[in-house]
């Protein structure tokens, strides 16, 4: 499909123009500023990165011009700094969905695709008081490339028969292959289909749905209701399955209720609630291996190893060098505000029957949840959390522990927010990376530490490995390839008196 340049579809707003950078210290960067807006700004944002480090987000702003709510882009650099003035508008017909379920996700060549709703071809209801209502939504799916352009026309692919009268829920999921597999789920249906890189559907919709898992040779997982997955190929031919990790199905709260994490070979780790009494839930944990093989058993279990309290909103992480599965939790005992427990993939548990306390309750936890974990080198994890420090004193916390789950350093709290809400955690080799939206300070956030607490990158090169009684005099790469100066990754530097020393940068 011919590439249309999106400069028509640029915000005409000048909040989130200013030029940002990393935090310096605890205090978060304001990266788009909805402060002259209306209550809904920056709604909902999700972040992906792209394989050459730039951040892509995606977030809602209400407009009245034309009146509604449209999904706009923001591309960031490595350094934190916007890419287009004023963000990129990827929806030309506006809607009332302001916290509508929608998605991200990033192709191998860093371009964003998203899908959302809007109320395309319908006149708004005028209320009293000036409020405006859309009641007939319908699906879209766009692609943009880094330069800002709208790969799949100004309107981006849609499915005029995949309408409802409330908001729909929309995914988009990127395969090894950079197919996309999108779906729509409305009250009465629930539909997929595949879209190749040019924007062309490839496949007839069917009727079904879950979330999908992208794994080798454009395959993919998808785990659905009743706790059940299957493997297909891009063309919805089964490789195996549907298999039955757990007897019990999903009872909770949210739109997404499987929390996975792929292995990276093609198996994956689940978590998530299901109910044991009334009014109360237990967090539950299988994995599953590329051949559909349970590793835990034929049931899943307790990641609580009790049937007491009220457990909920599970996140879960996987370290594929250690095979160590990793899921934390909100937890209504009596005195944690979120607990983790650590398994093996043979279900072992490794930190003890139910777990340990991350965080502990005090006088003002009244609003709090857990934002997640992922590993670090060495075996050890980063946990995420949010707690109030005071009576409207929101903060993220930040707790890094070894192997056995001893401190490490933490816990760091961050920022003194009244509400931080749709929290985004990534992370690589070196540091991990959060933006999320303040629902007080009206606008979008971001914030990087180190894996050592830091806050700003350690000088590296040549000039950290010299001493007293040796100069640097050569730099290499590990294959023997000399450089002029040292490249990100592993460098062999040889010195003056003939030893060789390895350099990190």
């Amino acid at each position: 499909m011919k590439r249309l340049l999106s400069i028509i579809m640029m915000c005409t707003l000048t909040a989130g123009t200013a030029m940002a950078q990393w935090n310096t210290n605890r205090t978060p960067v304001r990266i788009f500023d909805g402060t002259s807006n209306s209550d809904y700004v920056g709604v909902c944002p999700i972040v992906k990165r792209a394989a050459n480090g730039k951040f892509w987000m995606s977030y809602l702003v209400s407009e009245k011009e034309p009146y509604g709510v449209h999904m706009y882009l923001q591309l960031y650099d490595k350094d934190l700094i916007p890419q287009f003035e004023g963000g990129i508008r990827v929806n030309s017909y506006p809607t009332n969905a302001a916290w509508s379920n929608y998605a991200l996700d990033v192709t191998s060549d860093g371009c964003a695709v998203v899908s959302w709703c809007d109320a395309r071809g319908e006149e708004p209801t005028v209320h009293a008081g000036g409020d405006v209502s859309y009641y007939n939504f319908e699906p879209f799916y766009q692609k943009v490339d880094q330069e800002g352009n709208l790969l799949w026309g100004l309107d981006g692919v849609r499915f005029p028969q995949w309408t409802d009268d409330i908001p729909l829920q929309t995914s988009a999921d990127v395969l090894t292959n950079d197919d996309v597999i999108v779906q729509a789920k409305g009250v009465h249906f629930a539909y997929m289909a595949r879209i190749n890189p040019d924007g062309e559907v490839v496949m007839e919709p069917q009727q079904m749905a879950g979330q999908v898992v992208p794994v080798s040779d454009s395959n993919f997982l998808l785990f659905y209701g009743g706790a059940q997955v299957a493997r297909f190929t891009k063309d919805l031919q089964t490789v195996w399955g549907p298999v039955e990790y757990d007897s019990y199905s999903y009872v909770g709260y949210e739109m997404d209720p499987y929390k996975i994490a792929p292995d990276g070979k093609d198996g994956a780790a689940v978590a998530f609630a299901r109910t044991m009494g009334q009014f109360s839930h237990n967090i539950r944990v299988q994995y599953i291996n590329g051949d559909g093989e349970l590793g835990f058993g034929l049931e899943a279990i307790d990641a609580w190893n009790a049937e007491e309290y009220d457990h909920d909103y599970p996140r879960i992480s996987l370290n594929p060098e250690t095979e160590e599965i990793l899921v934390d939790w909100e937890s209504q005992t009596s005195e944690s505000l979120v607990s983790a427990s650590k398994f093996n993939y043979s279900g072992d548990r490794l930190w003890g029957e139910n777990g340990m306390v991350v965080a502990h309750k005090t006088v003002n936890s009244y609003s709090y949840g857990s934002v997640g974990s992922h590993p670090m080198p060495n075996g050890d994890w980063l946990l995420a959390w949010k707690d109030l420090a005071g009576y409207f004193k929101m903060q993220l916390r930040l707790k890094r522990v070894d192997k056995d789950g001893n401190k490490v350093w933490g816990p760091i709290s961050i920022g003194n927010n009244i509400d931080i809400d749709h929290i985004n955690m990534l992370w690589d080799d070196e540091a991990t990376y959060f933006f999320w939206r303040d629902n007080n300070k009206m606008g979008l956030y971001a914030f990087r530490i180190f894996n050592d607490s830091s806050y700003e990158p350690k000088p590296s090169g040549i000039d950290d490995v010299q001493d007293a009684t040796a100069t640097a005099a050569a730099c290499y790469t590990p294959d023997g390839k000399r450089l002029s100066e040292p490249q990100h990754g592993l460098n062999i530097v040889r010195m003056t008196d003939g030893t060789a020393k390895k350099v990190i940068k």
